[in-house]
């Protein structure tokens, strides 16, 4: 496995796949959803604000795959285990394509929505991918924060198939260092601070591969780590989550120690799990601590998207 991820970093330098398999009966996680509904809903849930509260150091579905141990291409390791300044930003692969809009009524804000082209390791059933969106995003249950709404903008990637994709919000003249969707369904991206490589956002979905998944279920929710054992995986501990908490049993929240002191690294990570297969994704962003409520509005989209199945 670890030849592969080097054969995959040397010649794809820019490869980033996500984190989970997506592998069940139905097409994914509620975040993860199909392209936006002109009126409805995209997705259910409720504010990160209320449910997770970031330490003071601080969709839309994929389209299904079927399961695979053996994936297309290794995902990379996350910009949180490894330096972003090899990495060059990729402006001609993101580009403003509209506006979304977020909340409902009087807390119906518009952002700019910016488009990004990724890299496919398949063609999709519907023919080439297109850039933008088949229909307006629309995310009545995610309100955003008054003071970032000049800040933030929405940011869009299709699954490859034109129906799904990915939604995350992020400072809107962010760069774009890298976005892929692999053959076995897996996908990620990654945005970076156009003067700061520390700053960072980075999204994984690990899409087919169980055996890339598993082990990450267990290892960022401890209770499923067992689990994830009987499924004959080796679960690898993960001394860098300093801080966790679960926000409901599909959702954990976590901190990660970082090199940098005047920064703070945090992530939302959902599973899905069933029989021999399972779900896993997640987000992270650094940025200085000083700068907590962008992270959490960041985070909470994330969570907006991913409701808890149980309720």
């Amino acid at each position: 496995m670890k030849s592969q991820l080097k054969i995959i970093i040397m010649f794809f330098g820019l490869l980033i796949l996500a984190v989970i398999t997506a592998c069940s009966d139905e097409t994914g996680p509620a975040a993860t959803t199909t392209a936006p509904r002109t009126s409805d809903t995209t997705e259910k849930g409720g504010s990160l604000a209320s449910q997770l509260t970031l330490p003071v150091d601080v969709s839309i579905t994929a389209p299904q795959t079927p399961p695979s141990d053996e994936p297309v291409a290794e995902p990379s390791p996350s910009v949180s285990d490894r330096s972003t300044s090899d990495l060059e930003p990729q402006p001609n692969r993101l580009e403003l394509c509209g506006t979304s809009e977020f909340g409902k009524g009087a807390q119906t804000v518009r952002l700019p929505l910016r488009c990004i082209r990724a890299n496919y390791g398949l063609d999709g059933p519907n023919g080439p991918p297109t850039l933008a969106p088949q229909k307006p995003i629309k995310v009545e249950s995610y309100v955003i924060p008054s003071g970032l709404r000049k800040s933030l903008a929405a940011y869009w990637m299709n699954l490859g198939d034109n129906e799904h994709g990915v939604l995350l919000l992020a400072p809107k003249d962010w760069n774009l260092l890298s976005a892929d969707v692999g053959a076995n369904g897996s996908h990620g991206i990654r945005l970076v601070h156009p003067d700061d490589p520390e700053q960072f956002i980075d999204y994984f979905d690990q899409g087919g591969c169980q055996g890339c998944l598993i082990p990450n279920i267990g290892a960022y929710f401890p209770k499923l780590k067992a689990w994830a054992e009987e499924q004959g995986y080796e679960v690898s501990p993960r001394p860098e989550i300093i801080e966790r908490t679960m926000l409901t049993p599909n959702l954990a929240a976590y901190r990660k120690q970082t090199e940098k002191r005047r920064y703070a690294l945090h992530g939302v990570a959902y599973q899905e799990h069933g029989g021999g297969s399972g779900v896993f994704r997640s987000e992270e962003i650094q940025l200085p601590a000083s700068a907590k409520a962008t992270a959490t509005a960041i985070l909470n989209l994330f969570v907006a998207l991913h409701p808890d199945s149980l309720k």
